[in-house]
């Protein structure tokens, strides 16, 4: 993905988790937690229904600060 890296691993706890990380980038602490905000309301509504019991980490990519 051009906006985020992505990693997972299998869990035993039977449901999916996640976890965001939004470096600064020499972006604002508003920036970074509207960035933040996007990422998790995406994963909820578009990916986690769909998944099996996994850990994700979602890390952004400065490029993701501008995406629409």
């Amino acid at each position: 993905m051009r906006h985020l890296d992505i990693a997972w691993r299998p869990n035993l706890q039977g449901h999916a988790r996640t976890g965001i990380v939004v470096p600064r980038f020499g972006n604002s602490a508003v920036a970074r937690n509207r960035l933040r905000r996007r990422v998790r309301e995406i994963l909820r509504r578009e990916v986690l229904g769909r998944l099996p019991a996994v850990d994700i980490v979602v890390r952004a990519k400065p490029a993701a600060y501008a995406a629409t």
